[in-house]
């Protein structure tokens, strides 16, 4: 399974990343995805909302360098990314209004969301941490989706980077782990 078209509504070349670097033929996606061996121990976990995967697709957007830094990592082995399982829901939307606004073509939006799940990014159940969601959204006067992200990453002790400036806004003066998608630094 190799990770192809699509990213930030262009046709890449079979094996690259959205950075337009060329992926190994010798890292096979299972290695990214936890197969044994892989040493989970060296590799920092991060909770991504859907507004910084969107990002991975769509050009011209305010923290695109960033989310596409994220993604590199990711695909390197070099960070473990983890979202409830409404992150596909929501970016699959969010592309799917980029296509009717003629953003991106229909081609590209069906790629990208095929795409999705080539990624192999760990998913959440929400039934986990449901209940920690429910108290976030009304702490934070935040929709339960925002709140899914916020008690994700509050249940696994981990940074949740986010493009979503009135979840950053609501939330972030509070949480000293809310990451604002453009001041995510590489490290390490």
């Amino acid at each position: 399974m190799a990770i192809t078209k699509g990213f930030n509504a262009s046709v890449r070349r079979k094996k690259s990343l959205p950075s337009g670097n060329i992926l190994p033929e010798e890292l096979p996606l299972r290695k990214l995805t936890g197969a044994p061996g892989r040493n989970w121990k060296t590799v920092r976990e991060i909770v991504i909302d859907a507004s910084v995967a969107v990002k991975w697709y769509l050009t011209a957007e305010e923290g695109e360098k960033q989310a596409l830094a994220i993604l590199d990592e990711y695909v390197m082995g070099r960070l473990s990314i983890i979202a409830p399982s409404l992150l596909y829901y929501e970016v699959a939307n969010a592309l799917l209004v980029a296509s009717r606004r003629e953003r991106i073509s229909e081609e590209t939006y069906r790629q990208a969301v095929g795409s999705l799940f080539e990624l192999a990014i760990t998913i959440q159940p929400l039934e986990q941490y449901w209940e920690l969601a429910s108290k976030m959204a009304v702490d934070y006067q935040r929709s339960i989706y925002d709140a899914a992200y916020l008690a994700l990453a509050a249940s696994r002790n981990v940074k949740l980077v986010t493009g979503d400036r009135r979840l950053f806004n609501a939330a972030g003066a509070h949480l000293p782990w809310i990451v604002w998608i453009e001041e995510w630094q590489r490290e390490g």
